[in-house]
Protein backbone atom coordinates (compact mmCIF):
# COMPACT_ATOMS: atom_id res chain seq x y z
CA UNK A 1 0.00 0.00 0.00
CA UNK A 2 1.14 3.24 -1.13
CA UNK A 3 1.16 5.77 2.25
CA UNK A 4 -0.57 9.23 0.79
CA UNK A 5 1.06 11.91 -0.33
CA UNK A 6 2.58 14.14 2.08
CA UNK A 7 3.43 11.33 4.77
CA UNK A 8 6.98 11.75 6.00
CA UNK A 9 8.02 8.08 7.03
CA UNK A 10 10.84 9.46 9.64
CA UNK A 11 8.36 11.28 11.59
CA UNK A 12 5.43 9.10 10.92
CA UNK A 13 2.94 12.17 10.21
CA UNK A 14 0.59 12.96 8.08
CA UNK A 15 0.27 16.08 6.39
CA UNK A 16 -1.52 19.30 7.95
CA UNK A 17 -2.19 22.56 6.52
CA UNK A 18 0.23 25.67 7.85
CA UNK A 19 0.03 26.96 11.18
CA UNK A 20 -3.80 27.51 10.43
CA UNK A 21 -4.88 24.89 12.73
CA UNK A 22 -2.69 25.74 15.39
CA UNK A 23 -3.94 29.20 16.39
CA UNK A 24 -7.22 30.87 17.87
CA UNK A 25 -9.74 32.69 15.42
CA UNK A 26 -9.46 36.35 15.83
CA UNK A 27 -11.26 39.11 14.55
CA UNK A 28 -9.08 39.54 11.63
CA UNK A 29 -9.91 36.09 10.25
CA UNK A 30 -13.57 37.59 9.89
CA UNK A 31 -12.16 40.88 7.69
CA UNK A 32 -12.31 41.34 3.38
CA UNK A 33 -8.73 40.90 2.48
CA UNK A 34 -8.36 44.44 1.45
CA UNK A 35 -9.47 45.83 5.41
CA UNK A 36 -7.76 43.10 6.84
CA UNK A 37 -4.90 45.32 8.77
CA UNK A 38 -6.56 48.68 7.98
CA UNK A 39 -7.18 51.08 10.70
CA UNK A 40 -10.26 52.93 11.16
CA UNK A 41 -8.83 56.07 11.37
CA UNK A 42 -7.30 55.78 8.05
CA UNK A 43 -10.63 55.35 6.18
CA UNK A 44 -13.97 57.16 5.46
CA UNK A 45 -17.69 56.78 3.59
CA UNK A 46 -17.40 57.83 0.06
CA UNK A 47 -21.48 59.74 -0.92
CA UNK A 48 -22.33 56.06 -2.21
CA UNK A 49 -21.59 54.26 1.58
CA UNK A 50 -18.51 52.92 0.11
CA UNK A 51 -15.70 52.56 2.40
CA UNK A 52 -12.55 54.41 0.93
CA UNK A 53 -8.91 55.40 1.67
CA UNK A 54 -8.85 59.38 3.27
CA UNK A 55 -5.74 59.87 1.29
CA UNK A 56 -7.22 57.51 -1.99
CA UNK A 57 -6.15 61.43 -3.90
CA UNK A 58 -2.87 62.04 -2.75
CA UNK A 59 -1.75 58.06 -3.62
CA UNK A 60 -3.24 58.47 -6.67
CA UNK A 61 -1.64 61.59 -7.49
CA UNK A 62 1.35 59.56 -6.62
CA UNK A 63 0.99 56.88 -8.68
CA UNK A 64 -0.37 58.74 -11.82
CA UNK A 65 3.32 60.56 -11.58
CA UNK A 66 4.77 56.97 -11.05
CA UNK A 67 3.63 55.88 -14.30
CA UNK A 68 4.55 59.34 -15.92
CA UNK A 69 8.14 59.00 -14.89
CA UNK A 70 8.29 62.01 -12.76
CA UNK A 71 10.71 61.06 -9.90
CA UNK A 72 8.64 61.13 -6.53
CA UNK A 73 11.61 61.14 -4.62
CA UNK A 74 13.69 63.76 -6.42
CA UNK A 75 10.23 65.76 -5.71
CA UNK A 76 7.17 67.04 -8.00
CA UNK A 77 4.56 69.28 -8.03
CA UNK A 78 0.69 68.40 -8.78
CA UNK A 79 1.28 71.28 -11.93
CA UNK A 80 3.37 68.42 -13.21
CA UNK A 81 1.32 65.97 -13.29
CA UNK A 82 -1.30 67.87 -14.67
CA UNK A 83 0.91 69.53 -16.89
CA UNK A 84 2.06 65.94 -18.17
CA UNK A 85 -1.30 64.51 -18.74
CA UNK A 86 -2.50 67.31 -20.62
CA UNK A 87 0.39 66.92 -23.03
CA UNK A 88 -0.64 63.03 -23.71
CA UNK A 89 -4.24 63.88 -23.88
CA UNK A 90 -3.39 66.68 -26.58
CA UNK A 91 -1.28 64.01 -28.44
CA UNK A 92 -4.26 61.77 -28.83
CA UNK A 93 -6.54 63.90 -29.72
CA UNK A 94 -7.63 65.76 -33.48
CA UNK A 95 -5.84 62.94 -35.50
CA UNK A 96 -7.81 62.50 -38.94
CA UNK A 97 -7.84 60.23 -42.07
CA UNK A 98 -6.17 62.69 -44.10
CA UNK A 99 -5.91 66.23 -45.23
CA UNK A 100 -8.93 68.56 -46.32
CA UNK A 101 -9.10 72.10 -47.91
CA UNK A 102 -10.34 73.51 -44.36
CA UNK A 103 -6.98 72.62 -43.20
CA UNK A 104 -5.55 74.83 -45.56
CA UNK A 105 -8.01 77.69 -45.01
CA UNK A 106 -6.11 79.96 -42.42
CA UNK A 107 -3.23 81.16 -44.62
CA UNK A 108 -0.43 80.14 -43.19
CA UNK A 109 0.83 76.70 -43.88
CA UNK A 110 -0.38 74.67 -40.56
CA UNK A 111 2.23 72.20 -38.55
CA UNK A 112 1.33 68.74 -39.54
CA UNK A 113 1.63 65.53 -37.54
CA UNK A 114 1.96 62.00 -38.53
CA UNK A 115 1.52 58.75 -36.93
CA UNK A 116 2.50 55.82 -38.41
CA UNK A 117 1.87 52.28 -38.35
CA UNK A 118 4.67 51.07 -36.20
CA UNK A 119 3.36 54.18 -33.52
CA UNK A 120 5.80 56.88 -33.99
CA UNK A 121 4.73 60.30 -33.89
CA UNK A 122 6.42 62.71 -36.41
CA UNK A 123 6.01 66.21 -35.55
CA UNK A 124 6.44 69.63 -38.20
CA UNK A 125 6.05 67.52 -40.85
CA UNK A 126 5.85 69.37 -44.58
CA UNK A 127 3.53 68.47 -47.53
CA UNK A 128 5.12 69.14 -50.68
CA UNK A 129 2.76 69.87 -53.92
CA UNK A 130 1.70 65.90 -55.00
CA UNK A 131 0.71 65.44 -51.58
CA UNK A 132 3.59 63.36 -50.54
CA UNK A 133 5.48 63.87 -47.02
CA UNK A 134 8.83 64.78 -45.87
CA UNK A 135 10.31 64.90 -42.43
CA UNK A 136 13.80 66.47 -41.52
CA UNK A 137 14.24 66.72 -45.32
CA UNK A 138 13.66 63.19 -46.34
CA UNK A 139 10.45 61.01 -47.11
CA UNK A 140 8.21 59.81 -44.25
CA UNK A 141 9.07 56.57 -43.68
CA UNK A 142 6.16 53.99 -43.20
CA UNK A 143 2.62 54.28 -43.86
CA UNK A 144 0.54 57.39 -42.37
CA UNK A 145 -2.26 56.11 -40.16
CA UNK A 146 -3.29 59.31 -39.14
CA UNK A 147 -2.62 63.33 -40.23
CA UNK A 148 -2.92 65.96 -37.24
CA UNK A 149 -3.29 69.87 -38.20
CA UNK A 150 -1.56 72.59 -35.95
CA UNK A 151 -2.04 76.38 -37.03
CA UNK A 152 0.44 78.36 -35.74
CA UNK A 153 -0.61 81.42 -33.27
Amino acid sequence: MTPPIGYDPIMRTQPTPSNMTSRPVTELDFRMPEFRDAKPEDYEFRGDGKIVRKDRFERGIYKIASLLSLNGRAGFEIEDVIRTVENLAEESTNWQAELTDEDWAYGKPPKIDVKLDCGSILRNVTRNTDGTFDWEGRAVPGLIMAIRVRYPA
